[in-house]
Order: C-alpha cells, then sequence, then structure tokens
C-alpha cells in the first residue's frame, strides 16, 4: 500500500505535529562554553568499556565534549513531557513524522524460528543454557 493510501485507511483522532527542535532548543548549538559532563576518569573508562583507543590530550578534549554535547541531547529530550501521547498514537507515529500503519500483523512462524540449541551453538561461551557475558568493571 502506498503512504497516501495507508495514511487515509487509518482513523486517528489526533495528529502529532511534526517536531521543529532546532539545535538551540536542543542546547547543542554552542559547546564552547558548556559544561563538560564526564571526568577525564570516566571518560576513559567509557573509552575503555567501548575498546577505544583515544590518544591523551586535544582529541580526548574533543570527543569528551561530544559525548557532553550526546548526554545533553539526551537529557532534554528525556525531560519532555509526553503524557498526552497515547501508546498506539506512539506506535504509530514514524521517524519522519509522518503517519505509519502497519501493513500487517507481525505473527511469529515457528517453523522458521530457531531453536535455543541451534542459537546457542554460535555463542563464544554458555553458561546454563545461556549466552555468558563477560563481567565490566563497575
Amino acid at each position: 500500500r502506498s503512504l497516501a493510501t495507508c495514511v487515509s485507511s487509518c482513523h486517528h483522532e489526533r495528529v502529532i505535529p511534526k517536531a521543529a527542535w532546532s539545535l538551540k532548543e536542543l542546547n547543542i548549538s554552542d559547546d564552547a562554553g558548556a559544561p563538560v559532563l564526564l571526568s577525564a576518569s570516566e571518560f576513559r573508562d567509557l573509552a575503555d568499556r567501548a575498546h577505544l583507543r583515544i590518544d591523551p590530550g586535544s582529541e580526548m578534549e574533543a570527543l569528551r565534549r561530544e559525548i557532553s554535547t550526546v548526554i545533553r541531547c539526551a537529557k532534554t529530550i528525556q525531560a519532555l513531557d509526553l503524557s498526552h501521547i497515547s501508546a498506539e498514537e506512539a506506535y504509530h507515529f514514524g521517524v519522519d513524522a509522518e503517519w505509519v500503519c502497519p501493513t500487517g500483523d507481525d505473527i511469529g512462524n515457528e517453523s522458521a524460528a530457531l531453536g535455543r540449541e541451534t542459537l546457542l551453538a554460535e555463542a563464544p561461551k554458555t553458561l546454563n543454557g545461556l549466552f555468558a557475558m563477560p563481567l565490566t568493571k563497575s
């Protein structure tokens, strides 16, 4: 089905307006004076967990600022009041601020599903019938 057909066949009481955020509204338009939200040791720990090799100095400082920008952006979005948006509206609201209608139900096909043994056979390590994950520093 085309998007036009899909939109016209869906009956919604309210249309959510397209988000019109700007970089300024997300507090990321001018990072020069913004506080860096990660200490140097927290940043090194994060880089270690992500298996990143970062040269100390200006590269580290620039990346700390970029990560702080992402954190500020996430905090801004997290603070939005979305209580007026129903679960159904959120489900049908697409990434491009267009209404999206599912073309059919998601129905599992047991014959196509992989069994536990098949999935676990590909894992580098298992424990008690589950994927074993390495411990991380805390």
